[in-house]
Order: C-alpha cells, then structure tokens, then sequence
C-alpha cells in the first residue's frame, strides 16, 4: 500500500516522489483498463500479463504462506478481470459474425430480388387505373 511512505521522515518533495513510485503499477494498470474500454482483447491480456508479472516477483522471495493469499488476491483479481475482458471481446466479435452473415445473406437476398424484377417486369401482373388486374405485357395504358 502506498501510504506506507508517510511513515518516513521524508520531507515534502520525498514524500511525493514516493507516492509516484509507489503507485506506479497502478497508473500502468490505468492506462490499459483505459485503452481496454474500447480494445476489450488488450485490456484483457493486459490484465492476465499483469497478474502472471505479479506472480513472478512475488517468486523471486523465499516461500512463506502469506505470500500465496498475496498472490490470489492480487493476481486473481488480475485473471478474473483478464478473463471478463476476453469472454466480452470474444462475445462481441461472435455477435459481430453473426450480423455479417445475416446482412451478406439480406444483402444477396436483395440483389436476387431486384434481378427477378428487372427481368420478369414485363410479365407481371399490374392493376388498371380501375382496379382490375392484368397482365402487364399486354396493359396498354
């Protein structure tokens, strides 16, 4: 936790500079939760990345039991935050699919029916002026 840094005789300008560096993670962990809101696939590898980085630091310390709830917290937060941005992503590029192919299946049912009526024009069968139907070969005005 940052605010540990208050606890230090640091003076102003020290005392600032420590925030910084302390909330550094978190300002990385902002600008891809950011850019995420937009490009759910990079907010979520970002994330998962995040957690994996995490996990590792926390490797490079000899083994004690408190580091493993440090782990599940931090970094599962991480993954479950990862995964909801990947299963969003992938929800929307499959909706996206299937909206493709129903307008490219509307769009070629379109040009089948504007060809069947500039071909059969002729022959289909119209109202007179005075409502009865004929066929509009033979309609002469």
């Amino acid at each position: 936790m940052s605010l540990d840094i208050f606890e230090g005789n640091y003076g102003f300008w020290g005392t600032i500079v420590g925030l910084f560096m302390h909330n550094i993670p978190a300002m990385i962990l902002l600008i891809v939760l950011i850019v995420s809101w937009k490009r759910e696939i990079v907010g979520g590898i970002g994330f998962i990345l995040a957690g994996l980085v995490y996990i590792a630091l926390l490797m490079r310390n000899p083994f004690e039991w408190y580091l493993l709830s440090w782990a599940i917290q931090i970094s599962g937060i991480a993954f479950l935050i990862g995964a909801l941005l990947i299963i969003g992503w992938y929800k929307k590029i499959k909706k996206k699919a299937i909206i493709d192919s129903r307008a490219r299946i509307s769009g070629a049912a379109l040009l089948i029916y504007v060809n069947i009526m500039r071909n059969f024009a002729p022959i289909i069968v119209a109202r007179t002026p005075a409502g009865h139907c004929i066929n509009a070969a033979h309609y002469n005005g």
